[in-house]
C-alpha cells in the first residue's frame, strides 16, 4: 500500500525510504537511484523533488514546493549493489495550504 502525505507548498521535508526488506541480504548500498513525480494530469514535475541522498540501504527523497490542491504520485527506485535487484516504492503527496479557523 502506498503512503499518502500532506505537505504545504512552502514546506520542504525529507521522505526516507528503507530498502532493507525489499532488496537482498547481500546488498549493502544502493545504486541507480531515481525518483519521479507525476501530477494528476499525467505530466512529470521534477520541481517537487530535490537532490536525493543515501546512506546504506536508505534513500532520502527531499520533497519541496508543489501547487496548492495538486496531488503527485512519486515513484522511487533503487538497485541493490550486489544482487542487482530493483526496489520500487510509491508515494502520494497531496499539496495543501493549511486552513486555520472555524468553518
Amino acid at each position: 500500500m502506498q503512503d499518502v502525505i500532506y505537505k504545504d507548498p512552502e514546506a520542504k521535508l525529507n521522505y526516507p525510504v528503507d530498502f532493507t526488506d525489499i532488496l537482498d541480504d547481500a546488498d549493502s548500498t544502493l545504486t541507480g537511484e531515481a525518483a519521479v513525480a507525476t501530477k494528476t494530469d499525467g505530466t512529470s514535475d521534477a520541481s517537487v523533488i530535490d537532490t536525493l541522498s543515501k546512506s546504506g540501504l536508505v534513500l532520502t527523497v527531499p520533497l519541496k514546493g508543489g501547487a496548492d490542491g495538486e496531488d503527485y504520485v512519486i515513484i522511487i527506485k533503487a538497485t541493490g549493489n550486489s544482487s542487482g535487484l530493483i526496489g520500487v516504492v510509491s508515494l502520494e503527496m497531496r499539496v495543501r495550504v493549511e486552513e486555520i479557523g472555524n468553518f
